[in-house]
């Protein structure tokens, strides 16, 4: 943004640069939402006894309790 902002030098107080600037924060958001979530069925997978049993994967977590 401040690139954008030093080369085309727009009114700060502009409807359009306000549009501008919500529509470039909403591709951030987008993006960051859309990392987390990919994120998210990774971990959904990497968590699942059937998806580790049917790709032949070891678990990622082993937990052992001592009574």
């Amino acid at each position: 943004m401040k690139d954008t902002q030093d080369n085309i030098k727009p009114d700060k107080k502009s409807p359009q640069w306000a549009a501008y600037q919500d529509y470039i924060n909403g591709l951030v958001i987008e993006g960051i939402t859309n990392g987390i979530n990919a994120s998210m069925l990774f971990l959904k997978d990497q968590i699942s006894i059937a998806y580790n049993k049917h790709n032949g994967l070891a678990p990622i977590f082993d937990i052992k309790v001592n009574l």
